[in-house]
């Protein structure tokens, strides 16, 4: 069964978090939209680190399957930072509304998020952690 959760209960490692304020204080105003809802994201989350980290938290590097609630389409993506992103190859940037969206959440958590036509839900299928000596 789907659940729904409160984006006060995601979940962000500590050192995807240190990375991330680094680049958030280095985003220009060309990405002040999408920085800013990273940045509330960030500050809502709790933060852990590796050891303490459950096996089904997207984190930076994570491999996600996500189920479009509206169509039933299944996509597979990899959220990284916005160097690393490739569309060609399922890379989406954490800047990017989806990228955002989907890091700190768990396996079998409900998203809805706000994108320009309207707003989309997406449920979290699976989650592979990258390897951490990656």
């Amino acid at each position: 069964m789907d659940k729904e959760i409160n984006v006060e209960n995601i979940i962000l490692l500590d050192e995807d978090v240190r990375n991330l304020q680094t680049l958030l204080n280095l985003t220009d105003g060309s990405v002040a939209q999408y920085s800013a809802a990273l940045k509330n994201e960030v500050g809502k989350a709790t933060v852990v680190t590796r050891r303490d980290l459950p096996g089904n938290v997207i984190t930076m590097h994570s491999s996600v399957t996500v189920i479009d609630q509206s169509d039933g389409e299944s996509m597979e993506c990899t959220v990284v930072y916005p160097w690393e992103a490739d569309a060609d190859n399922n890379r989406i940037s954490v800047l990017a509304p989806l990228g955002t969206a989907l890091l700190g959440y768990r396996e079998g958590d409900s998203i809805d998020w706000k994108v320009p036509a309207g707003t989309i839900r997406y449920v979290v299928r699976s989650v592979r952690q990258p390897d951490a000596s990656a």
